[in-house]
This record gives structure tokens, sequence and C-alpha cells, in this order.
């Protein structure tokens, strides 16, 4: 009889091999996809990325998920497990550039014994630890923190920036695009101390971004107005819809005319590293992701990094995201280059 943390590290092996071996993705979705929703759901997947591969002209190197075991139920004849999954695709490209893609993201997955065997029967795939963080939506405003915000002190990645800043809108200010891209660079797979960390936290990572560029807040006391954030990452911080809500993030872009500014553009091959990509997967217009550019892959197309889940130089179009559907729509914005 096997072990359940043998059928759990096969499983894993399986579905790691079926990235670059046709024959285990075949065998794969003959035992997995015949008999389960989430089979299904990761053999299209995989065949996602085999098909972004071709289009973009990537050799696929290698592709690797450490999986760290983070929580266990054991019960009789029955297995709920909580996995950290750090996913790694190492490629070449036409230029023979080696090029590394990283995904950090969670899954909840039960086994099952039958037949004097374990099996696997559910693996559902998280942003986050269903025990972390927050819902995201903000708290009333306080008056008591209306001076300044601390937005720690100087890390790397947060180049810069003082310690304490007044939250009102500083003019003449130029986006340094470059001090974005290295905050999104060095904070992609973690949390800066001095803000909260959502369980939906892409949005709030995006604009800790575009701060450490020089994007200056602009704050009318209301938290359905201006782009703003107070406080130093305790239980009494406040901070705007638009800061840390994706559909209201998308939404202030296309409308600020003072402090952060945006303009959209048609295509994203029209983006700047330090631009933002906003997600509406299901195409209901309610927007539901952002991520901000940190690169371009050779054939000019941009590369992003986000939270929920973390990625770091993910392509644009999210093909290979658990959530990415055939109706999803997306928004280019680029961040103006003078505040």
């Amino acid at each position: 009889m096997n072990d359940w943390r043998d059928a759990l590290r096969d499983y894993w092996q399986w579905k790691e091999e079926a990235h670059v071996d046709e024959s285990r993705l075949r065998q794969f979705a003959k035992q997995m996809a015949g008999r389960h929703a989430f089979g299904r759901q990761e053999v299209e997947r995989i065949q996602r990325i085999h098909a972004h591969w071709a289009e973009t002209k990537l050799e696929p190197l290698k592709v690797t998920c450490r999986v760290k075991l983070v929580q266990v139920n054991e019960g009789s004849g029955e297995v709920e497990a909580l996995l950290s999954v750090m996913e790694r695709h190492v490629h070449r490209d036409r230029q023979h550039r080696l090029r590394l893609e990283e995904e950090n993201r969670w899954h909840r997955m039960k086994l099952k014994m039958g037949r004097g065997r374990w099996h696997v029967v559910e693996d559902v795939p998280l942003t986050a630890p269903p025990t972390e963080g927050e819902s995201g939506v903000a708290k009333p405003f306080s008056a008591d923190h209306r001076r300044t915000v601390s937005v720690g002190r100087t890390p790397a990645g947060f180049p810069g920036q003082d310690s304490r800043r007044s939250f009102w809108r500083d003019a003449g200010r130029d986006y340094r695009r470059d001090w974005a891209v290295r905050y999104a660079e060095s904070w992609w797979n973690g949390h800066h101390p001095n803000f909260r960390a959502f369980a939906a936290d892409c949005t709030n990572f995006v604009s800790q971004c575009l701060l450490a560029g020089g994007a200056p807040m602009t704050h009318v006391g209301r938290t359905d107005q201006g782009w703003w954030y107070l406080g130093n990452g305790g239980p009494d911080d406040r901070w705007s819809l638009s800061w840390a809500v994706a559909h209201s993030f998308r939404w202030y872009l296309s409308t600020s005319q003072t402090g952060l500014r945006a303009v959209e553009k048609r295509s994203a091959s029209q983006l700047e590293p330090g631009d933002v990509i906003c997600y509406d997967f299901d195409g209901d217009g309610r927007w539901q992701h952002n991520a901000i550019v940190v690169d371009f892959d050779h054939q000019g197309e941009p590369l992003v990094n986000a939270h929920s889940a973390s990625v770091r130089h993910k392509h644009w179009t999210y093909r290979h995201s658990y959530a990415w559907t055939e109706q999803i729509q997306y928004k280019f914005f680029h961040i103006v280059d003078h505040f």
C-alpha cells in the first residue's frame, strides 16, 4: 500500500513532466481528465502553454514545480493538504537568449484511499493561502491619519523615497520607470512590511510599484476619491478604493486628471516598462486583476510582474493562468512621464 505522500509526489512529478513530454501529457489526460474536472482544467492549461510556446517561438528547456507541504489534515482514508508551489519555466528564444518565468501560488488538495492505493481526487489552485489577508475593501477614513503616509525605510527597490512623505499631490515630478520596475522585481514574491497585504493583492502591489516610481498620491479624505494609502502596515492603515481594488484602479487610470495619470493604448506592444495592464478575465465588465510591465520578450511583447498569484516575467496575455478564459478583456495604460 503506497503512502499518500508518495501519491502526492508522483502526481506533481507527472504534471511537471507533462509540460515538456507529450506522451506524459497524454497519459495524464487519459488518467485524470476523464475522471475529474480539475484534471481537464490542468490539461487545457498545459495545452495553452504549448500553444504559447509555439506561437512565440520559445524552446522550453525545463519546467520545475517545487512543492512545499504547508498544512495537512489526515482522516480515515482521506487527506486534505495545503501546498505552496513555485513553478518555473526556462525557455530559449530565437535569439538564443534564456528566459526565466516564475509563479508562486497555493493549491488545496484532497487524496483518498481506494483499492489499496492513494489517489488525488481534488486539486484547487489558490492565489493566496485561505487564511491570509483582507478582502481588499477599504475601511472608513480616519481623520487621525491626514497628515502623512509612511512608506517605511528605503529598501532595495524603493529608491529615492523619503521615509515620511506628504500624501497631498506633489506636482512637477518625473515618473522613474526604472524605480518602479526595480520595486516590482524586488517584491514580486513578497510583501513590503510598511503596507498591508491582502488576499487579493494585485492592485495593492501595482500601486506600490507606481509610488516607488514617483507617482504622487492625491487624497480628498474619502475612500472613493483619489489614489492614496495612509499608514505603516498596521491594523489602522487606510487606503482609497483605487489603491487596492482592481476595478476601481482601472477606472481611476481612465479618468484621473491630477496626480497619477495614464493614457490608454490600443495594444500591449505600445507600452513601456512601468506601464500597467488591467484584466477582465470573464469579459463581464468587472475588472479583476492588474499587472505591471517590467520587460519585453524577443518579439517586443510585454512581460509582467504581479501578485495574486505572485508572478515574475509572465507573458502579458496570461494565457496559461488558471483564471484565463476565452472571454478575457484587456486595457493597456501608459503612465505619463511627468506628473
